[in-house]
């Protein structure tokens, strides 16, 4: 085989292979936006995201201790963004996202155990530090590394 079709067929290998890693980057995304997590519903506007009045937030305390369905029993629309080791910082970022894509609720309930605690779900919300340039900004200054 000759250099130069060598080197036609490693070009054409490495711009399918761009155009694939694209595609598939594309398809994640879509899937991402679509998805019924709670945290696709904060970082993404949606018509089928809720429209509470009340929004609850906050670590682990705040995803078993608080049950959004009782408080319809209430009159109230609920909606929990809690999520396990969630710190006081991070749920500002995750309000602030969420005001952002969707109506403003009446209410917050905000759990504030985890005032300064572990960072370390930062690393499970990479997939929407591009939604966010303070999710970013977080995530780069408790992984060291530059997303």
């Amino acid at each position: 085989m000759s250099l130069k079709k060598l080197i036609v067929l490693l070009v054409l290998f490495l711009s399918l292979l761009f155009f694939f890693d694209r595609l598939s980057s594309f398809f994640c995304k879509y899937l991402l936006k679509k998805s019924e997590f709670r945290f696709s519903r904060a970082f993404f506007s949606n018509d089928k995201n809720p429209k509470p009045n009340v929004l609850i937030l906050g670590n682990s305390r705040g995803v078993n201790g608080i049950y959004a369905p009782n408080l319809n029993e209430y009159g109230y629309e609920a909606f929990n963004l809690s999520y396990n080791g969630m710190n006081l910082e991070l749920a500002k970022i995750v309000l602030e996202s969420y005001l952002i894509n969707n109506p403003k609720p009446d209410k917050l309930i905000l759990e504030i155990s985890n005032i300064y605690g572990d960072s370390s779900l930062s690393n499970s919300l990479k997939m929407y530090s591009g939604e966010s340039s303070d999710l970013s900004g977080f995530i780069d200054k408790n992984t060291g590394k530059k997303i």
